[in-house]
């Protein structure tokens, strides 16, 4: 199984850290994309010193805007 860097929050209020996470194949319906670049959004990188990351199932992955390309579709 391939993997890919993912960018988590691993305590309430602590650092982000890069990780590893395995690439899942897609299942019925939905598309596997390969990112070619992202940025952390200023609004999601305050996300760590607000409430809600103490109330948020840890560690948590963050989701950033990308820019990709389609790698496999299944039907």
């Amino acid at each position: 199984m391939s993997t890919q860097k993912a960018l988590y929050l691993l305590e309430p209020k602590g650092q982000y850290a890069v990780q590893e996470r395995d690439i899942q194949e897609p299942g019925p319906g939905e598309v596997l994309v390969e990112i070619h670049a992202t940025a952390l959004n200023p609004s999601t990188g305050r996300f760590r010193y607000s409430t809600c990351s103490s109330r948020t199932t840890l560690p948590f992955s963050v989701q950033t805007p990308q820019a990709s390309l389609r790698r496999s579709v299944r039907e």
